[in-house]
């Protein structure tokens, strides 16, 4: 299985902008703190549901928050 590389800038730039803690921004997602730590450290075990549910509530696009 390919790792996922998720554009964390753009994620950042979002908390900077709506001046959010990350304990904040995982429950407006409903992801757990853990799947966010593993999103940032770039473990390639993310489901897909969690960057659906970033995408959602960031008004991402999912290719644009996917590095290829």
């Amino acid at each position: 299985m390919n790792k996922i590389n998720v554009n964390f800038r753009l994620i950042k730039e979002y908390l900077k902008q709506n001046k959010l803690t990350i304990k904040e921004f995982c429950k407006m997602c409903d992801i757990k703190y853990y799947n966010y730590r593993q999103l940032m450290c770039g473990d390639g075990n993310i489901g897909a549901e969690v960057l659906y549910k970033i995408c959602f509530v960031t008004k991402l696009y999912l290719k644009d928050l996917i590095k290829y």
